[in-house]
């Protein structure tokens, strides 16, 4: 009978090129375990912690740090170290007092930046579903994966898809709303202009987004590269000072 499903193991050569892992020194990494991102979007705690904030040397003292609970992701400690992390996720190390947040970027696709500890309690999700349900109300499923049930007399009813939430953490509370429309600003999310912070221009089959840093430069994206992340400036740290 042959083998159903995907291997538990993961060749280093195989490996999303975004990974920060030498290729040929050993042979295996980690194949994270599914969850609120997919393995082209996000990488597992263990590599996160070593190999990026060089926490640990080694494997094993990764996930000794790790199973001791002492790496905090949107405000939940989390202790396996497959576990996959992605875009605007918030890691918090409460024994060093270090919060940060990772951010889409051209070079490495995913990067932390650090962020002030008021703001370890807040992220921005994308939607990326939604559906009726019953009573008329509104289930939207985000990019990592979370749900939320939206009312009919909820300020919040009128959403659709592309638009973001500003929610707080581990709550999921939501405290803001950004549509993906003219005027506001929004975060390439991939492509050689990743983490480019613009402001929304035209929102039709292409987004057309004026580059904040540089207004002679207008990018044109795919909506599901972009992701809106405030009216007039960011809502929240989203790229480093």
């Amino acid at each position: 009978m042959g083998r159903k499903g995907s291997t538990a193991h993961l060749k280093r050569l195989a490996s999303p090129k975004h990974w920060p892992v030498p290729r040929r020194i050993k042979k295996w990494a980690v194949r994270p375990k599914p969850g609120p991102h997919g393995i082209k979007d996000g990488i597992p705690l263990l590599i996160l912690v070593r190999d990026i904030l060089g926490l640990a040397l080694t494997g094993r003292e990764a996930r000794r740090i790790i199973s001791q609970k002492r790496i905090l992701v949107d405000g939940k400690p989390r202790y396996d170290y497959k576990f996959i992390v992605g875009v605007m996720d918030v890691i918090s190390i409460p024994d060093i007092d270090l919060n940060l947040r990772l951010v889409p970027d051209a070079k490495h696709h995913i990067k932390p930046i650090e962020i002030p500890r008021e703001e370890a309690d807040k992220k921005l999700v994308k939607i990326e579903r939604k559906v009726s349900i019953k009573e008329g109300k509104l289930q939207l499923g985000t990019h990592d994966g979370r749900n939320f049930v939206i009312h009919p007399e909820s300020e919040y009813f009128g959403v659709s898809l592309g638009d973001s939430l500003l929610i707080r953490v581990p709550q999921q509370e939501v405290l803001r709303y950004f549509p993906l429309r003219e005027g506001y600003i929004g975060i390439i999310l991939k492509g050689e202009k990743a983490g480019r912070i613009c402001r929304i221009e035209k929102v039709s089959e292409l987004v057309e987004a004026k580059d904040l840093d540089r207004p002679d430069k207008i990018y044109r994206v795919l909506p599901h590269n972009i992701m809106v992340v405030g009216e007039g400036t960011p809502a929240i740290k989203v790229r480093e000072s």
